[in-house]
């Protein structure tokens, strides 16, 4: 009995492997990729957790943050920042420096949406893919160092039913500052950023606000409506 419990656990492992083996790691984040760009709206809510060392639970920062995309237009909003994709331009919005940033439509969230895999795809290329139930479970080693990403290892989970994102877990290539909180004293340590990922099916979620609502268009020159006068506006196009 024995011996057959054995030879099926042995037969378990190899089937496992061979199932997350089915994809390699370009194939499956591309299948995530599309996934979210297919979808013609999405709402998730992340928790975003910065933890001291490579392991362990020694959380010193949290904050929660919000994905959408409505209609084609894409939102990132986290500590009092926000940004938007319009279909032409892209606004990014700081309430703490009162200040409104117009530049092209590159399709990007400056690497800040975690749904966004691009960044993987371009630079990552050692990969290992094990399969945890119901998850693939990727951990990305960057081919060469670059100045472009802050990392050396991304552990990414996914949820194999649907190809969207569990959790993400990025590893920082240096030294961190961490703030004793007893202390004050500042030291320098590994660390790594967690993101929890929910996404969002059943609420009712506030509209993207439409490009109106922060600019208006004076003979060809964006100009800061009414209920932003306050602000001031840094105009990148070209």
């Amino acid at each position: 009995m024995k011996t057959i419990l054995f030879i099926f656990g042995l037969y378990y492992l190899s089937f496992q492997a061979s199932f997350a083996q089915q994809y390699d790691i370009k194939e499956l984040l591309s299948k995530v990729h599309y996934t979210y760009k297919a979808k013609s709206q999405y709402y998730i809510e992340a928790d975003y957790k910065m933890l001291r060392g490579r392991e362990g639970n020694m959380v010193t920062e949290s904050y929660p943050a919000v994905s959408k995309k409505q209609n084609g237009i894409t939102s990132f909003e986290a500590l009092g920042n926000l940004q938007i994709i319009y279909p032409k331009v892209k606004l990014t919005i700081s309430k703490e420096n009162q200040q409104i940033l117009l530049s092209e439509n590159n399709q990007k969230l400056d690497g800040n949406s975690p749904v966004d895999v691009d960044l993987f795809l371009k630079y990552f290329g050692d990969a290992s893919i094990k399969e945890l139930n119901k998850y693939f479970e990727c951990t990305l080693l960057p081919t060469t160092r670059h100045t472009q990403i802050p990392y050396n290892k991304v552990i990414l989970t996914i949820h194999k039913e649907n190809f969207t994102i569990a959790k993400q877990e990025l590893f920082f290539s240096t030294m961190v500052p961490f703030k004793n909180r007893t202390s004050g004293e500042v030291i320098m340590d590994t660390g790594r950023l967690q993101i929890m990922l929910n996404h969002i099916t059943n609420k009712k979620i506030d509209s993207i606000l439409p490009l109106q609502h922060y600019l208006h268009k004076q003979r060809d020159q964006y100009q800061l409506t009414s209920d932003y006068q306050s602000y001031t506006l840094i105009n990148q196009l070209p």
